[in-house]
């Protein structure tokens, strides 16, 4: 009879851990903390201001996304990215300037992202995030606020109101109309049909608008009249 021993063989492996050690970002941003490229009359500008580690070059390339806001998005190739500024041995600026050339929703941030490469073609890009915002507030007072006029035969229509820019952004254009005006007596009605006015009028400035009010075909008491401008 013959005796088999088993004997199990066991093959040992030595797997040594290293710990993962993610590489230093090479740009910090230092001011301004929250970037945002104010939109005045449809251009902005602003300066970013960044520190590098030590032994890294400015960025050798900047990339920049298109702005993403509620309703639209500003195209990445309205938005300008200028080159590295060196300020100091390892502070540099970035500028930004901003001329879009589709509608921005005023009063809403769009949100873009800078890329920004070193040499070290291998390494992931630093990211900053920045708003757009277009700060235009269009809004006028008049002088007078309400018209009382006689209108018809022989009487002028013309009128003049003076408009002041109260906004925060010059208003170029006007367009005068007006509600529909009825006599509650026999029902006929009357309106100012539409008329643009060019302007170019910066905030805080003035400017007379001139208008005819309209002639009625029936004679009456027109009321519950607004201009709208």
């Amino acid at each position: 009879m013959v005796s088999r021993l088993w004997i199990p063989a066991f093959l040992l492996a030595t797997v040594t851990l290293i710990p993962n050690q993610s590489r230093a970002q090479s740009y910090t941003k230092l001011a301004p903390s929250d970037p945002v490229v104010h939109l005045i009359n449809g251009q902005g500008t602003e300066t970013l201001y960044f520190s590098k580690a030590s032994g890294t070059a400015v960025p050798a390339k900047i990339i920049v996304t298109e702005a993403i806001g509620k309703v639209n998005s500003i195209r990445a190739k309205d938005i300008t990215i200028g080159s590295p500024v060196p300020i100091e041995a390892n502070v540099f600026s970035v500028s930004i300037a901003v001329a879009p050339s589709q509608f921005v929703d005023p009063g809403t941030p769009y949100e873009a992202t800078l890329l920004l490469f070193d040499s070290d073609k291998t390494a992931t890009p630093t990211t900053f995030k920045f708003k757009i915002q277009d700060d235009a507030t269009i809004s006028f007072d008049t002088t007078p606020s309400t018209i009382a006029a006689a209108v018809g035969g022989s009487l002028n229509p013309h009128q003049r109101i003076r408009a002041r820019n109260t906004g925060k952004t010059t208003i170029t254009s006007f367009q005068v109309t007006s509600s529909v005006l009825v006599d509650n007596a026999n029902h006929h009605s009357l309106q100012i049909p539409p008329r643009d006015a060019t302007a170019n009028l910066p905030p805080g400035q003035s400017t007379d608008l001139d208008f005819d009010l309209p002639e009625p075909l029936y004679a009456g008491s027109y009321a519950f009249f607004s201009l709208y401008l």
